[in-house]
Order: structure tokens, then C-alpha cells, then sequence
């Protein structure tokens, strides 16, 4: 089954508590594609393609940027070492402790993809590691399950 972003059949067919999830994994991605695949522990229940056209992508994407571009704009903030980043008071302890134990890390990566792009396997394993980001936070969204 093919269910179109913006039509009434992908709000009633898509249960609600994923429409989040896809809409982010479309956005993320910068597909115009997405599988939702519905499934038990007897097997896989259902497969859903859904798809965003080029003008709502485009335009989720304008919204999106213009709306929390400086709500992370701390995170690529011009620095000299990662102990110089200050991190948002909004964020939460744990949050804080995760950011400040991956700060070199994120450092290093982000130099290597402004100077290289992306890793050619990124590019294709993007969703696994949307999912294993999920896993960790115990499993916030039910669609990574």
C-alpha cells in the first residue's frame, strides 16, 4: 500500500503514534520515500510505502530549519576545542553527560564530513542508526522496535 504525505488516507491508514517517526525519517533523510513496516512476533504484519512529493518535502524542510536552526545552532558553534562548548541550559543532566563523554567524537566526525561529506555507508545505514539512537533513549518511538 502506497499512502501520500498530505492526502487524508495517509492520516487515517498511518497510526498516529509512527506519523512522527516517518515524517522525521523522511526529513532527515531528505527522501521522498519512507517504509513503514507494521510487525509482531509471529512476523511481518504489513509493509507501507509512504510518500512525500518534492514540494512538501521542500517546504517541511524550509519550516523546519526556520523554526529550530537556533535551537542547535549551539552544537555547531565555531570553537576551538570541545571543552569550549557550552551547552544549552535547556538541556537535561543525562542529556549534558551524553553530549560532554561524546563531544571529541562528534568533533573529529564533524571536521571529517565538512571537509570529506558524508561516508559513502552513512549515506545507505542512516535509518540503523536512527534506530539504534531510539533503542538507546529506551525506546521512545514504538516504530524502531
Amino acid at each position: 500500500m502506497i499512502y501520500i504525505v498530505g492526502e487524508n488516507s495517509f492520516l487515517t491508514s498511518v497510526p498516529e503514534r509512527f506519523i512522527g517517526q516517518e515524517l522525521c525519517q523522511i526529513l532527515v533523510i531528505k527522501t521522498n520515500f519512507c517504509i513503514l513496516v507494521k510487525s509482531s512476533e509471529l512476523g511481518i504484519l504489513e509493509i507501507v510505502v509512504i510518500h512525500c512529493s518534492v514540494f512538501y518535502l521542500n517546504e517541511a524542510l524550509k519550516e523546519t530549519k526556520k523554526k529550530f536552526s537556533n535551537l542547535i545552532a549551539w552544537a555547531h558553534s565555531k570553537v576551538d576545542k570541545p571543552c569550549d562548548l557550552e551547552i544549552p541550559a535547556f538541556t537535561s543532566k543525562e542529556s549534558k553527560i551524553l553530549i560532554k563523554n561524546n563531544l571529541n567524537q562528534w568533533f573529529h566526525f564533524n571536521d571529517h564530513v565538512k571537509c570529506n561529506g558524508p561516508n559513502v555507508p552513512l549515506k545507505s545505514i542512516l535509518h540503523s542508526f536512527q534506530v539504534y539512537y531510539s533503542k538507546v533513549k529506551t525506546g521512545v518511538d514504538g516504530s524502531s522496535k
